[in-house]
């Protein structure tokens, strides 16, 4: 989903409750957002959330490579700006393809486009890497929001399989075959690390410096291997984003240790 300027943002939970969350981040973001619903419905509690593909929360850059009319950096500096305003007190939770963002450089077999940053009203410069721009920026933000009296929640990668699980087994299913060769283009933890060994010390920079939490989804996914499916069902929509049902079982995991954060 993507709400653009002006646009109200999506509630999530019980209505009737005051906002205890603010959800912010891109596709990812998105893809989490009915699985909190449930979960903040359950608890009693009430969110807002503003997701844009492909834009990252990262105030101050925006998305070369998709150009201006994409407006990354409109839209989150408006969304910083209502969260000053309207929600001064929820805890903000940051979820985006963080190894996208810092790499630049797609996954092993996807296809597409690097992800290029640069600063707002500026084009690359060629001594300022992807990840020294997501730096400086998700640090400026954790200050930001820390010194205003926030909480804030940043979930990790969710890993990148550079497959298409789900599109794949529905063909070797309709062909008759076995969908379990597809199990060795799992990608492994060593992978998992390779691919956010940029974003893993700014993470831990923003949380000793403005103790922000870090919740990590390999933690969750990844043993020797990232996980897949579970039970028969799988996790993924497509190559990099959670089904609904992986959706939920993260969140069902992830909530318990937002709750403590918030007490």
């Amino acid at each position: 989903m993507s709400r653009g300027i002006g646009e109200l943002p999506c509630k999530l939970g019980s209505a009737s409750e005051p906002v205890s969350y603010v959800i912010w981040g891109d596709s990812h973001a998105g893809a989490m957002l009915s699985a909190f619903d449930n979960a903040l419905s359950e608890s009693g509690e009430s969110a807002v959330a503003f997701a844009k593909s492909a834009c990252p929360p990262l105030p101050g850059l925006w998305r070369v490579d998709l150009g201006k009319r994409h407006n990354c950096d409109g839209h989150n500096a408006d969304v910083l700006r209502l969260i000053d305003r309207e929600y001064p007190s929820a805890t903000v939770v940051l979820v985006a393809r963080w190894a996208l963002a810092t790499q630049s450089a797609r996954a092993a077999g996807e296809a597409g486009e690097a992800a290029v940053l640069a600063r707002s009203g500026q084009r690359p410069h060629a001594n300022e890497s992807n990840a020294i721009l997501v730096s400086e920026s998700l640090t400026r933000l954790a200050s930001h929001l820390r010194s205003r009296g926030h909480q804030v929640v940043i979930l990790t990668s969710i890993p990148e399989q550079g497959t298409n699980f789900p599109k794949l087994i529905a063909r070797s299913e309709l062909l008759g075959q076995s969908g379990e060769h597809f199990i060795q283009r799992r990608t492994s933890r060593e992978t998992y690390d390779q691919r956010n060994s940029k974003i893993t010390p700014i993470f831990r920079n923003v949380s000793a410096r403005y103790g922000v939490q870090v919740l990590s989804v390999r933690d969750q996914m990844c043993a020797d291997v990232c996980m897949t499916e579970l039970g028969g069902k799988l996790l993924y929509r497509d190559d990099d984003h959670l089904s609904a049902f992986g959706a939920h079982w993260l969140v069902e995991r992830i909530m318990p240790v937002m709750h403590q954060r918030q007490r």
